[in-house]
């Protein structure tokens, strides 16, 4: 059996699709992402790193600009607490991740005495790794509901709208380019741009 090859469109509906599955798969990772840190990560370094991706992923899907992205307005499909739990995650993405020192990353120095004489120094180091359980369960639910009532019924439009458009061009034009290929690797010269 051999594979059909896909081959590159750069109309508007292909482009739109192909930032709408981007953010999906941001937000898939987020999903997969709390369902483990809710699961019991033990392994420290694993937890704040699944933490911190999971913030900027969440974030990224909110991010105006190179792709097309959720609003925040979409979130008033789901009924609760919702705008209060998004900006909550945007701003401890802000605080956590963007911005070194905060409120919530914490290292002090001091002196070690015994016995009315100093020994040494020491420091202690902090940092929010985790939210609560209550959080964690919303966050992942939160997630949850925009993938499959946000984005996966974009998704969906946006795929009849390519299929339409792609459905209007003479073959030849289509087959002319190079079939696309799986390549995550991005050269360093095209590292500030756009991914097509």
């Amino acid at each position: 059996m051999s594979e059909v090859p896909i081959h590159a469109c750069s109309l508007p509906q292909f482009i739109a699709l192909a930032d709408l599955e981007s953010v999906a798969n941001d937000l898939r990772m987020v999903v997969d992402i709390t369902r483990r840190l809710i699961a019991g990560e033990k392994d420290m370094l694993v937890m704040r790193s699944l933490f911190s991706s999971g913030l900027i992923s969440y974030r990224r899907c909110f991010n105006s600009g190179v792709r097309n992205s959720v609003k925040r307005a979409d979130l008033a499909l789901f009924d609760g607490r919702v705008f209060e739990m998004h900006d909550y995650l945007i701003n401890q993405a802000n605080k956590l991740i963007a911005h070194s020192v905060n409120p919530f990353e914490r290292t002090q120095a001091g002196v070690l005495v015994r016995d009315e004489k100093v020994i040494g120094i020491s420091t202690l180091s902090a940092q929010l790794v985790l939210f609560d359980p209550s959080q964690m369960e919303q966050w992942h639910r939160l997630s949850g509901l925009m993938l499959e009532r946000i984005l996966l019924p974009r998704i969906e439009e946006a795929r009849g709208a390519a299929l339409k458009a792609a459905a209007q061009l003479p073959i030849q034009e289509i087959t002319a380019g190079q079939p696309l290929e799986y390549d995550p690797r991005i050269p360093p010269e095209n590292a500030g741009e756009r991914r097509s």
